[in-house]
């Protein structure tokens, strides 16, 4: 029954853009059917809803050449009218709803497009979903394939909470491969089933509403398991992620709003309250890694997690991960801070963490040279941490820090980048990179690298003196 349909301007050799679940829309929504079949009608809106926002934001970031704008051939701006026609039950006030998808588009994409939201003619069926609830849960955790997750997983398993996990695939069948073949057997021979959803295709670029897309079907997925609770294992420093320059682009995929917005979907559409827990909110990467100990099973795989943003890389064969974007970046430091990787690891195409200008990357990039341009997010992470550490952030990047009140939180992130930086150019340092050399001189020098602070660092880490926040019932 569900169906979005953009208006188009007059003049345009079309009227409209439909997306929805009926096979004569310009775009057909794709969600699992195991999924589907467990659902009931209005849950089933509610997941092709976001769905199509999914979509909507695709067909809004690609140029002519992608999978969905081939389909439509115009472009839009974002102002063009939205109406959804939705099968509802008359207890679902519509307005409220408008209301929602309209902040919801304008905080996560920018646009401002009018949105219409009407009932669908004839009523909502009386069907029995498919749900097997015979073995009770506490929670269902999302699954991303990344360290975090995996020590989400650890923290849980640890805590003997009973669990389900969902993993959400919309377009990169590398990662999905990676997961199918490696990380949910693995898991599932220890006792903790991931169900695996596919929806439709997203951008090949980082898209902001697919922290949402995950929420509400990680909650629709607790919802038909018996369960309101649903684990987020995202860290504190990607979850409140301020500009690391002036001229840097965040990800909102954990921001506290989207968080907010999909609770109010789950009260607005269904009624049920959502109960997120954000583990590792109040951890950095590190930190939360360290729920990971090296006697733990889950250490066998965790090389085989997939941080990189580039999920091309996902399933080479050697080297896994690109090495110098922000994900590769990060995780490098939580990594080598828990001992859990060498200074020096041939899975990263380019280490730029470790490599010159002018080297030769590894794997699939051994006849690619790094260049100076492969440093950008290296250097703006060791920028930020820097001006953090002395006080001299700029006010854009520290007010979002300061809204949330997390400067303790992003100081002891700083101190990992510092400490890992004496650990690769310090004494004994393996580190070429020319350009990381002379930052790391010049820390050293005012006084925000030394072997005391690396040792303190790293004892706070290995230690666990910062906990996860609680899953358990209360």
């Amino acid at each position: 029954m569900f169906r979005l349909t953009i208006e188009l301007p007059k003049g345009i050799s079309r009227n409209s853009i439909n997306i929805g679940e009926d096979k004569d829309c310009d775009i057909t929504l794709s969600i699992s059917e195991m999924f589907l079949h467990m659902l009931s009608c209005e849950e089933r809106e509610l997941a092709y809803l976001v769905n199509s926002l999914f979509v909507y934001e695709s067909l809004l970031m690609d140029d002519k050449n992608s999978f969905y704008r081939k389909r439509i051939v115009t472009t839009l701006n974002g102002t063009e009218p939205i109406e959804i026609v939705m099968c509802l039950s008359e207890n679902v006030e519509l307005q409220p709803l408008e209301d929602l998808v309209k902040y919801t588009l304008a905080f996560c994409l920018n646009v401002f497009p009018e949105v219409r939201i009407s009932r669908g003619t004839g009523s909502i069926k009386n069907e029995r979903p498919t749900r097997d609830i015979t073995r009770r849960i506490d929670s269902v955790f999302l699954f991303s394939g990344g360290l975090d997750s995996l020590a989400g997983v650890a923290n849980i398993v640890n805590l003997n909470c009973r669990s389900k996990g969902i993993f959400v695939s919309h377009g990169s069948s590398q990662l999905t491969s990676l997961l199918e073949n490696s990380l949910i057997p693995f898991l599932a021979n220890m006792k903790v089933p991931i169900f695996h959803v596919s929806v439709s295709r997203g951008s090949n670029q980082v898209q902001q509403l697919r922290g949402l897309l995950y929420f509400i079907l990680g909650g629709l997925f607790a919802k038909v398991n018996g369960t309101n609770k649903l684990i987020v294992s995202e860290v504190g420093p990607t979850m409140y992620q301020p500009i690391y320059d002036i001229l840097d682009e965040v990800t909102l995929t954990t921001h506290p709003t989207v968080v907010y917005l999909a609770k109010e979907f789950f009260s607005v559409v269904l009624g049920f309250d959502l109960d997120m827990r954000l583990q590792f909110s109040n951890l950095t990467k590190s930190e939360a890694l360290a729920q990971l100990s090296k006697e733990d099973s889950m250490t066998r795989v965790m090389k085989n997690t997939n941080s990189c943003r580039n999920t091309m890389f996902a399933k080479h064969k050697k080297t896994t991960h690109c090495g110098k974007c922000l994900g590769c970046i990060i995780r490098r430091i939580a990594m080598i801070l828990n001992g859990f990787e060498q200074p020096i690891e041939g899975y990263y195409a380019s280490d730029v963490f470790v490599k010159n200008v002018g080297e030769y990357g590894n794997g699939r990039d051994q006849k690619l040279r790094i260049k100076q341009s492969s440093l950008d997010n290296l250097l703006m992470v060791l920028t930020f941490s820097k001006n953090l550490l002395i006080n001299n952030l700029d006010e854009m990047i520290l007010e979002k820090i300061e809204e949330f009140d997390m400067m303790k939180l992003f100081r002891r992130f700083s101190l990992e980048v510092m400490s890992v930086l004496h650990i690769l150019y310090g004494p004994n340092g393996v580190g070429r990179n020319d350009y990381i050399r002379k930052f790391y001189e010049e820390c050293s020098k005012i006084g925000i690298i030394s072997e005391e602070i690396v040792k303190t660092r790293q004892l706070e880490i290995i230690q666990r003196k910062y906990k996860p926040l609680s899953i358990s019932e209360n």
